[in-house]
Parts: structure tokens; C-alpha cells; sequence
């Protein structure tokens, strides 16, 4: 919120606003309560930014960083090839 101009936001009273949004995001059914949060942040948030083109660039950051983030870390974790055990590691039953 510093990054895009917000000077006058308290960065606790931040994090406790995005907590509340992501509480909330996860009522809509929808994956990562796409369409809600959007909404969500820029009703939050709006105050604290100067324009309205500056909210929908923190709210794309915001959601890249929240949602899509972990969906590529997921990625690349899942494709990660486990080390290969040798016989002394194994427990056999």
C-alpha cells in the first residue's frame, strides 16, 4: 500500500483489513472468491488510495500475490522429483 501512494494507512490497521477480506472471500463459492475479493478490496481499500486507477493496480498486485502466487509455487512444488531413496533408508514391512 506504501508502493502505490497510500501515506496516511496505519500498515497494522492493513494487514487487519486484508485479514478481514480474506475471511470473507472464502464465504463466495467460487475459486479464490474471484469477482467478491475484487469487489472486497476496492470498497476497502479505496479510502487510502488516490485515484481509481491506482486501486485496480494494487488490487491486480494484491491478487497476484495472494491468489496466483500460490497456485505457481504449487506448481513447481508438485513437479519437484522427490530425492531417490537407497535401500538403508527404506522400511520394509
Amino acid at each position: 500500500m506504501l508502493a502505490v501512494g497510500a501515506d496516511n494507512a496505519d500498515p497494522m490497521f492493513i494487514i487487519v483489513l486484508n485479514v478481514i477480506l480474506t475471511l470473507a472471500i472464502s464465504i463466495f463459492p467460487v475459486p479464490g472468491g474471484t469477482g467478491g475479493a475484487e469487489i472486497g478490496f476496492s470498497l476497502l481499500f479505496s479510502s487510502f488510495l488516490p485515484n481509481h486507477t491506482v486501486t485496480i493496480f494494487a488490487m491486480l498486485v494484491w491478487r497476484i500475490i495472494t491468489y496466483y502466487f500460490g497456485i505457481f509455487a504449487g506448481l513447481i512444488a508438485y513437479n519437484v522429483i522427490p530425492n531417490q531413496l537407497d535401500g538403508k533408508d527404506h522400511v520394509e514391512n
